[in-house]
């Protein structure tokens, strides 16, 4: 048998062989954008399309706020601050970001019903499991849309209170050690929120719980590795200063790139961490059958 498999793996049976799995996060990382970009681009592509209508109501808010400084020289608004034109602008555009934000609050809730499927048929492909792209999608959203909409609900809300305070503060004639504290409490709740958020939408979608118990061990899990997951926050961002390059052309090839590619970079990105988080901690006793799921297989030849 040592020649047939010197034919066949090009390996003799007795030889090291060479593991056709990934054994960490990592290498599973890297096997999905190497063996399953389609997967990856159709979870982008049905992401994208749930966030048509968030992403409309950015692109109209950017429109008007660009059109605000020859709105006020016509006459068709009348600037909140006489003779001052700069500072009429800013308190403008203040006034859009929030009305954006409170629009945010129900276009984002179909975001996170698009990301309760996306994340279901990611996890499944990190996990090795069969993917059928459309079922498995459906089935992420019948489990999980109740949870999320919560979910998305605290996310929105948490975004317009840090845009309404980091606003508010920075045109306030306030002294500057309060300006500063407040725009970093704004700043640092809504990381708070958007790092709990990424491991209870996880583990939403794996063990069968109250969103309250969710919402709690999902804090537990950001705090106690913190460092890591301010990191992996950052890592997460990243791709979004590619929208800041100053080019028109560059910015519409970055937002397509970021439209097709993001979700499922995010996505697979908090997967794998709260695989990993929860194998450490919650993955025993019921849970012992899927520890280590998508790193650890049985690779023993058949008898």
């Amino acid at each position: 048998m040592g020649l047939i498999d010197k034919l066949i793996r090009g390996i003799y049976k007795d030889d090291k062989k060479t593991s056709v799995f990934p054994h960490t996060r990592k290498e599973v990382f890297v096997q999905l954008f190497r063996y399953h970009k389609r997967t990856l681009l159709n979870v982008g592509l049905m992401c994208a399309l749930f966030a048509l209508p968030t992403v409309a109501a950015v692109l109209l808010s950017v429109l008007y706020k660009a059109y605000i400084p020859a709105l006020i020289a016509d006459g068709s608004i009348v600037p909140p601050v006489a003779d001052d034109t700069m500072l009429s602008t800013v308190l403008l555009e203040m006034q859009v970001d929030r009305l954006v934000c409170l629009v945010l609050i129900p276009t984002n809730a179909l975001i996170f019903v698009g990301l309760s499927g996306g994340l279901h048929v990611i996890r499944q492909a990190a996990w090795g499991e069969n993917v059928s792209f459309f079922y498995d999608f459906g089935r992420g959203i019948k489990q999980n849309w109740k949870h999320y909409l919560v979910y998305a609900l605290i996310f929105g809300l948490s975004l317009l209170f840090c845009v309404f305070v980091v606003g508010y503060y920075s045109v306030s004639p306030s002294h500057v050690a309060v300006r500063i504290i407040s725009i970093a409490v704004a700043v640092t709740q809504f990381l708070t929120v958007s790092g709990v958020l990424v491991f209870a939408l996880s583990y939403a979608d794996i063990y069968s719980s109250s969103i309250a118990k969710e919402l709690r061990n999902a804090f537990i899990f950001f705090i106690v590795g913190l460092p890591k997951n301010i990191g992996l926050l950052i890592l997460t961002a990243v791709p979004l200063l590619l929208l800041l390059i100053p080019s028109a052309i560059a910015q519409t090839i970055s937002a397509l790139a970021i439209a097709l590619l993001f979700p499922s970079y995010a996505i697979l990105i908090w997967v794998l961490r709260g695989d990993a988080v929860f194998d450490r901690y919650v993955n025993f006793g019921d849970n012992a059958r899927i520890a280590g799921k998508g790193i650890v297989w049985d690779e023993q030849d058949p008898a």
